[in-house]
């Protein structure tokens, strides 16, 4: 089984062989025919922030939910990428003018308490993401705004109308985590309204259902009592472990077990929150973890001698994200687009790559991936070029008036000091390594860095809130056409992925052009013309795509890696019964 991450769709041959790579092991047992058991103890390096589809974040707990417990109408497969029917029997019909979307779905979906699912469910769900006041359900639903009405006319029918046509609209909706709603609204609350009535948002504050719904739906049992984490899927949550684990069992009535991404080998996998990597690599080498994945370069170059330890195997591959630093706009001193192009000249990327990345990685200049064919082929990577920075940061005004050895500017008609803080999320020795070599730079040129490591859900908070002056993050590139809206459009600042509070109105206008526009030429004039933008204001310094670092154990057959982020699907893997570790599951 195959879950869409959202808006991620079809690539070229040639992207196709830079990601897929497959790892088959020789452990003195013969492999024979794919079997069940054993269980994946993955890792994880903070705790899960939720897993409800519509409030959760966090990253990894998106892949975990998406892979595992909720399922799709349309689902994307591993291999060639294809958007393909799951819980729908047949891809959507769709009006000529792009604005109704008719999906049917299959007779014999079961949720894992073995209720039926149904397309009630899926217009819940629906509901559930409009909901306006669902905490942390913005993100979400900016990728839903432009859906006008939906219904589901019986139960083997859903129908979406749009307010304006979305070149992604069939695999957006196609992409909804479709939810129980008699397990999440019980007492039929969205009943009590429509889709319309969400979409206004002056008629959704007069409708109570609305507004209780969203409080309970938005509470912590919803994201992390494993009750009420029902899905479809091929796995079940029995136990969660705060700041420890999260347990999950293979559901022996799974409805879908004899597809071909529907096998599901182990009885459990277990995510194991450990929270260094040193101690990870530990747990991996110990039996303790059975798969570490972004471990830093320097472990994974070290530390994980597979010639060695027979027991172990490991792969690097590059995968569609990419690291930057993000320059808070509503700052001051990173409101001025000269300063952003000045710390990113004060940036030696290449160093950073060689020394924290040990040559893992490439340099990048914008947030489309490069083998994807919007990527610019005229723009380069900016240099490492500190005193071209200084004279920038000269002219903008930017001097040492005092002589105290830090550049300093009258902003407002106050004497502001070149100093700032830089975020990072605990445990994340890339990033700490990163800051360090970039503080060490700013010093040379008068600029004072302090770095502060937050835990990850404290850290977004802060962003979310705007509360920091810069951070070093990280984000997961589409490897379909990119929709750029939910992290540069200024409308977006609040409430969506625009933490650094970048405003232009040329990129509003180039975003929401191509939402709107099927014609694949002219997107891509577009999101060029995009990245150019961006490339001349530089709101963040585009670091390097990495290639991602896996370690595990070489017991498990099957291991491919994939395009499609997190790069695996460890539901695919299996053990022979010889080199099983872990009892069967008895249910």
């Amino acid at each position: 089984m195959k879950r869409i991450l959202l808006f991620t769709a079809i690539l070229s041959t040639a992207f196709l062989a830079v990601f897929c790579s497959r790892h088959k092991v020789e452990m003195n047992v013969a492999a024979g025919a794919p079997v069940t058991g054993d269980w994946v103890i993955q890792h994880e390096l903070s705790d899960f922030e939720g897993l409800n589809p519509v409030t959760t974040t966090d990253a990894n707990a998106q892949y975990f939910f998406n892979e595992h417990l909720y399922e799709t109408l349309l689902y994307q497969d591993w291999e060639t990428l294809e958007f393909l029917p799951w819980i729908a029997d047949s891809l959507p019909a769709v009006s000529p003018d792009h604005l109704t979307y008719t999906f049917h779905l299959k007779k014999n979906v079961k949720f894992s308490d073995g209720q039926p699912l149904t397309a009630q469910d899926v217009l819940f769900s629906l509901k559930a993401i409009m909901d306006p006041f669902v905490i942390n359900g913005a993100q979400l639903r900016n990728y839903f705004n432009r859906v006008k009405d939906a219904s589901a006319p019986n139960d083997t029918t859903f129908i979406v109308q749009m307010s304006e046509p979305y070149f992604l609209a069939d695999h957006q909706i196609g992409s909804i985590n479709i939810m129980p709603k008699h397990v999440l609204d019980p007492t039929g609350l969205t009943d009590k309204f429509t889709i319309p009535d969400c979409v206004n948002l002056a008629k959704a504050k007069k409708i109570k259902a609305i507004s209780e719904f969203a409080d309970w739906f938005s509470s912590t049992p919803c994201s992390k009592d494993p009750k009420y984490l029902i899905g479809s899927g091929p796995y079940v949550v029995k136990e969660w472990l705060t700041d420890d684990r999260v347990i999950a069992d293979r559901n022996p009535d799974y409805w879908n077990k004899d597809a071909k991404w529907g096998n599901a080998y182990p009885d459990k996998i277990v995510m194991k929150v450990v929270n260094d990597f040193n101690s990870a690599i530990t747990a991996l080498k110990g039996g303790d973890l059975d798969i570490v994945t972004g471990i830093t370069p320097q472990l994974y170059v070290h530390e994980l001698d597979v010639q060695k330890d027979k027991q172990l195997a490991k792969d690097a591959f590059f995968i569609p994200v990419y690291y930057y630093i993000g320059w808070n706009e509503a700052n001051p001193i990173f409101a001025d687009s000269n300063v952003r192009i000045a710390m990113t000249y004060l940036c030696d990327t290449q160093t950073m790559i060689d020394k924290v990345m040990y040559g893992l990685a490439r340099p990048i200049f914008g947030p489309t991936y490069f083998m994807r064919k919007e990527c610019d082929p005229t723009l380069k990577p900016y240099e490492y070029n500190p005193e071209k920075a200084k004279q920038i940061l000269k002219n903008a005004g930017w001097t040492d008036s005092d002589g105290d050895g830090i550049l300093d500017k009258t902003i407002n008609g106050k004497k502001i000091d070149f100093k700032f803080t830089m975020l990072i999320n605990s445990g994340n020795d890339i990033r700490k390594q990163t800051a360090l070599i970039l503080s060490q730079e700013l010093r040379k040129a008068g600029i004072e860095m302090e770095v502060q490591a937050l835990d990850f859900t404290v850290e977004l908070q802060n962003l979310r809130e705007h509360k920091f002056d810069a951070f070093i993050g990280a984000w997961s590139m589409p490897t379909d056409a990119p929709d750029e809206y939910q992290i540069w459009h200024s409308s977006q600042i609040n409430g969506g992925s625009n933490y650094v509070c970048y405003k232009n109105k040329e990129v509003d206008s180039i975003i929401d052009a191509d939402r709107t526009e099927f014609d694949e030429s002219k997107r891509i004039a577009l999101m060029r013309e995009f990245q150019q933008i961006l490339y001349r204001e530089q709101p963040y310094t585009f670091l390097w795509t990495p290639k991602e670092r896996a370690g595990y154990s070489a017991r498990f057959q099957n291991v491919h890696w994939y395009a499609i982020s997190p790069g695996y699907d460890p539901q695919t893997w299996w053990v022979p019964k010889g080199l099983q570790r872990y009892g069967a599951v008895k249910n």
